[in-house]
C-alpha cells in the first residue's frame, strides 16, 4: 500500500477547488471567443538526482507536439505545452501538479518516478479523473490504477531480465542497493524473485551527503556482484564512495543509469563500471518498429542535435496518445478524454495503424469517425487493461572503455 503524506492529502482537497482549472476551460481563449489552445502539462525532473534526463524528455514532447500543430493541430486548435520540475521529493510534483491544473490542463504528461507519479495520482489527477500518462515510472505498483497510463512496460517484466543477466554473467551472489521509493523497491524485490536468494538488499534515500554505510553494507558477504537501482546523480556518488573503498565487483546498472552522461560524470570512478552490465527497454527487432524508431530519432537530431536518450521515445509516444484521444473524445474534458488513450492505442478492429510523424493521418481518420492504432517510436504500445503495454522488449548495454554499447539485439522477458 502507498502511503500519502499529510501534506499530500492536503493538497488533493486543495485541487478539488481548483477544478474549474480544468476541461473545456483548459486553453486560451480570445475575448468571448472558443479557445485557441488546448493545454497540457509535463512533469519532468529538470533539477536533483535525475535532471541529466528530464530536458531530453521535454524536448521530444516538445517535437510530438510541433509535428502535430504543424499537420493540423487538435480540435482545430493548436497544443499548448507547459513545461513544469517533478524535482526529487514527490510533494513538489504534487505541488508542480496543482499549478498546471490552475492553468488549465487537461491532461499531464509525466512523472518520470515512480514515487512521484503515485503521489501526483493520489493527490491530483485521479480526484479530477484527469488523464496522467508517464513514459518512464515503471513501478509495478502503478498497474491498474485508474486515471493512470505508461508507454513502458511494468518492471516485473525488466526484473526478469535482469536476473537472466547475472545468471548468464555467471553470477551466483548479487548484492543490491536500490533507491527508496516505488520504484526502486519494486525493481528490488522482482530481481531477488526471479534470481534467488542472494546477497545484501540495502535501500537509500536520495541526496544525502555520503553513502560510506550503504557501499559497506553491500559488500558484506563478499557478493561476485552489485545491481544498482539509483538515479544519475546519486549512482555516481555511490561509484566514487566504492572507489574509495577500493571495491572489487562488478556492476549491474537499472534503466535508469542507461546514459552516457552518467558514464561521463564519474570521473575517476569509470574504471571501476567496466564491464558493467545494465538492461532498457527498447523496440522490438521488427523491421517495422525499428523503422518507426529511426524516423523519430532523426527528427529528434535534426531539432536538438543530440541522439535521442532513454524514455524520450516513450514521452513523445504519450503525447502522441494524448493528443488522438483529445481528437477521438472530441472534447477537452478530462474524463472524456481518459476514456479514449486505451482505444487510440489499439486493438480496435478495423483500426488504421499511424506511427510517428504521421498525424495527418490519424487526424483525418479520426475526423471521419474512424479508429486510429498507434504504433510508437517505442513499439507498439498496446494498452492493456492495467494501462500499460502488456509486454515489452529490453536491451543489454554494457559499459565499454567508458562508452556505453547497446547490444543489437532486443529480447523479451
Amino acid at each position: 500500500m502507498t502511503r500519502v503524506s499529510g501534506r499530500m492529502a492536503k493538497a488533493g482537497l486543495l485541487v478539488l477547488v481548483l477544478a474549474g482549472g480544468c476541461g473545456s476551460d483548459a486553453s486560451k481563449k480570445v475575448p468571448g471567443g472558443e479557445a485557441t489552445t488546448i493545454k497540457i502539462g509535463t512533469l519532468h525532473p529538470l533539477t536533483g538526482t535525475s535532471a541529466a534526463n528530464g530536458n531530453n524528455r521535454d524536448q521530444a514532447v516538445d517535437l510530438a507536439v510541433t509535428e502535430i500543430n504543424a499537420a493540423g493541430g487538435v480540435l482545430g486548435r493548436h497544443l499548448e505545452v507547459l513545461h513544469r520540475d517533478q524535482g526529487t521529493a514527490a510533494d513538489k510534483a504534487v505541488m508542480a501538479a496543482m499549478s498546471l491544473v490552475q492553468e488549465g490542463v487537461v491532461a499531464i504528461v509525466g512523472p518520470s518516478s515512480s514515487a512521484s507519479s503515485l503521489a501526483v495520482l493520489n493527490g491530483v489527477t485521479r480526484p479530477l479523473n484527469m488523464p496522467q500518462l508517464s513514459c518512464c515510472s515503471t513501478s509495478p505498483a502503478l498497474g491498474g490504477m485508474d486515471n493512470f497510463f505508461r508507454t513502458v512496460p511494468s518492471d516485473v517484466l525488466q526484473s526478469k531480465v535482469l536476473a537472466r543477466k547475472a545468471q548468464q554473467a555467471g553470477f551466483s551472489k548479487v548484492a543490491i542497493i536500490y533507491v527508496e521509493g516505488a520504484y526502486g523497491q519494486g525493481l528490488a524485490e522482482g530481481f531477488m524473485a526471479s534470481f534467488g536468494a542472494s546477497g545484501a538488499s540495502i535501500m537509500y534515500k536520495e541526496e544525502q551527503p555520503s553513502y560510506a554505510a550503504v557501499v559497506d553494507a553491500a559488500i558484506v558477504g563478499s557478493p561476485d556482484a552489485i545491481l544498482l537501482i539509483a538515479y544519475p546523480s546519486d549512482g555516481g556518488k555511490i561509484l566514487q564512495e566504492s572507489l574509495a573503498k577500493r571495491v572489487q565487483v562488478r556492476w549491474m546498472f537499472s534503466d535508469s543509469l542507461h546514459s552516457q552522461s552518467f558514464i561521463d560524470n564519474l570521473s575517476a570512478a569509470k574504471p571501476l563500471v567496466e564491464g558493467a552490465i545494465g538492461t532498457a527497454p527498447a523496440p522490438s527487432n521488427d523491421a517495422a518498429d525499428q523503422a518507426r524508431r529511426a524516423t523519430f530519432a532523426a527528427a529528434y537530431k535534426a531539432a536538438f542535435s543530440i541522439d535521442p536518450t532513454s524514455f524520450t521515445d516513450t514521452a513523445y509516444d504519450a503525447t502522441y496518445l494524448l493528443a488522438a484521444a483529445i481528437q477521438k473524445a472530441g472534447v477537452t474534458t478530462p474524463a472524456e478524454v481518459t476514456a479514449q488513450i486505451r482505444g487510440v492505442s489499439g486493438g480496435a478492429p478495423g483500426a488504421i495503424q499511424v506511427g510517428p510523424n504521421e498525424w495527418a493521418k490519424a487526424l483525418s481518420t479520426l475526423k471521419m469517425g474512424g479508429q486510429v492504432d498507434y504504433q510508437g517510436a517505442s513499439g507498439p504500445v498496446d494498452l492493456d487493461e492495467n494501462g500499460e503495454p502488456p509486454t515489452g522488449y529490453y536491451i543489454e548495454w554494457t559499459v565499454t572503455s567508458a562508452r556505453l554499447v547497446d547490444s543489437r539485439d532486443a529480447e523479451r522477458p
